[in-house]
């Protein structure tokens, strides 16, 4: 299982490679009328979300950082975990979660100045890989689980107060999203049998069909 996390974990970066190239820690930059302008910091960088000009990036230890300028100038904002953070989602500039190791739900309501863990139906060994909502009320998430390398697919229908799971697919999930309020995809890999996965719902995540 050590070796899966450690293989998951250098593909998930790579995936997000060219997010890092443009928010991370080691190599943070901006579009400038087609030219790219680079910023340097530290860090690794594994979730955005953008509102209008507003951008929250989340990472490793519970990092979450905050540019309200589109990228040009970026502060830290106290997360509160020290767990790794996978993906973060905003419904506006002022609402939105993120997500990550040992189950890890923090949300916020004031754009990130203070973040508050939400409770998880899910025990430590899921990782929440993947968030999105569809509305302020309504939002799902993709957790992989370490033991078993099944997955979770859970829901809210109050803004986070509550999430249950809606399935339980054999594979190892990675990311979820919407297109609108009933249509959804959540995406992965079946590590047993080698091959990637994509499920779908018609009917807002009552239930998933394998594609």
């Amino acid at each position: 299982n050590t070796y899966i996390h450690y293989r998951f974990r250098r593909g998930f970066m790579k995936t997000f490679n060219f997010i890092m190239l443009i928010i991370s820690f080691t190599a943070q930059t901006v579009f400038a009328d087609s030219d790219w302008i680079g910023r340097s910091h530290a860090g690794a960088f594994s979730g955005i979300s953008i509102v209008n000009n507003n951008i929250w990036a989340v990472g490793f230890d519970g990092t979450i950082v905050f540019s309200p300028d589109g990228g040009i100038n970026w502060e830290t904002q106290e997360s509160g975990v020290n767990e790794d953070l996978t993906d973060v989602y905003f419904v506006n500039e002022n609402t939105g979660w993120a997500v990550g190791g040992h189950a890890t739900i923090l949300f916020t309501s004031n754009g990130g100045l203070e973040w508050v863990t939400q409770d998880s139906p899910l025990d430590d060994f899921y990782e929440i890989s993947g968030i999105h909502f569809t509305a302020t009320e309504t939002g799902y998430a993709v957790a992989p689980n370490y033991n078993t390398m099944a997955s979770a697919i859970i829901k809210t229908t109050d803004s986070g107060q509550n999430w249950e799971i809606t399935a339980s697919p054999d594979a190892w999930l990675e990311d979820i999203f919407f297109v609108d309020e009933t249509d959804g995809w959540a995406v992965g890999v079946d590590y047993m049998n080698g091959q990637n996965v994509i499920f779908k719902t018609s009917d807002a995540g009552s239930t998933w069909e394998p594609q």
